[in-house]
């Protein structure tokens, strides 16, 4: 019973984290109310998988899911976003959790004193949320900005390696700790008995890889962002150059029409003068076709 309302406890806690450093990293305002019911559903999830004992693999995919579909229901953002940063959150947890299970079974190997025993589960905990709380306040500070993207190919080199370190976090804590621990008074730690020296190092690797992920994911997108730019630029230089070359034109043009204005002017001076204003008033309309087309809109730079 006592070790139920820790857990509960415990999944409460990690809930709220979660949620709140989801809200964060998608921009949209964190409700109170929103998490509580995200939390009592995700609550209710953890108690299936002891009921039920779900599978580790599959209950890491119905947690991302909960969270992903939360964020579109709640805060109305599209699902492969949600899915994605769902997927980053989850996976935080879970390599820090599996930080602390190694580091924890390493201790416990070490020590035998009972007192380490029973404060074992509290101070993995604890701990636990302490680096996820250190490594959301870093993902938000430094990749915050790069992370959201509308565009699925780049969304997917952010998902597929994050599952990929999630996943196998996961089955290196189903299959090698497992949910059982045997200790004995005298000898100690009798069960698990693995090399957690080397496990600890592999889940450390695990973190170093998950910034080497979103590191590799804010170049990339930077690295389109400056190709687009750059092909922008392209096409604004294409677009100055013919402007260049029609101004070119149309200055031609006035420089033929600046040498046979004075004709011009003789002519319609003589048509005045012997009195044929209609032959006049149509030589004008001519002569408006003639510097209607020697001209040209002027350019600001504005596309709108």
């Amino acid at each position: 019973m006592e070790w139920g309302i820790l857990s509960l406890i415990y999944s409460g806690v990690i809930s709220v984290v979660l949620y709140f450093n989801f809200c964060r990293l998608s921009h949209v305002g964190f409700r109170w109310y929103w998490c509580l019911l995200y939390t009592a559903a995700s609550c209710g999830l953890f108690f299936c998988q002891v009921e039920v004992a779900i599978a580790g693999c599959l209950y890491v995919l119905l947690e991302i899911m909960l969270l992903a579909v939360c964020g579109t229901l709640f805060h109305k953002c599209r699902f492969i976003e949600s899915f994605s940063l769902s997927s980053l959150v989850i996976s935080v947890y879970r390599i820090a959790d599996g930080i602390m299970q190694s580091f924890t079974y390493w201790i416990l190997s070490l020590i035998n004193i009972k007192l380490v025993v029973m404060y074992a589960d509290f101070f993995d905990k604890t701990f636990v949320i302490i680096i996820l709380i250190l490594t959301f306040h870093i993902v938000r500070k430094i990749f915050s900005d790069s992370i959201k993207s509308t565009n699925l190919s780049i969304l997917l080199v952010l998902i597929v390696p994050i599952l990929f370190i999630t996943l196998v976090e996961v089955v290196v804590s189903d299959s090698i700790y497992g949910n059982t621990i045997v200790w004995d008074t005298e000898s100690g730690l009798v069960f698990p008995l693995v090399n957690n020296e080397q496990l600890l190092v592999l889940h450390l690797f695990a973190y170093g890889g998950f910034f080497s992920i979103l590191i590799a994911y804010k170049k990339l997108k930077r690295s389109i962002k400056q190709e687009q730019a750059m092909h922008l630029l392209e096409q604004q230089t294409q677009n100055q150059e013919v402007y260049v070359r029609e101004a070119k034109l149309r200055y031609e043009q006035t420089r033929s029409f600046r040498h046979d204005i004075k004709n011009h002017l003789l002519i319609l001076h003589q048509l005045i003068k012997d009195g044929k204003s209609n032959e006049a008033n149509e030589y004008l309309e001519n002569m408006e076709v003639v510097s209607d087309a020697v001209s040209f809109s002027a350019q600001t730079g504005n596309d709108a």
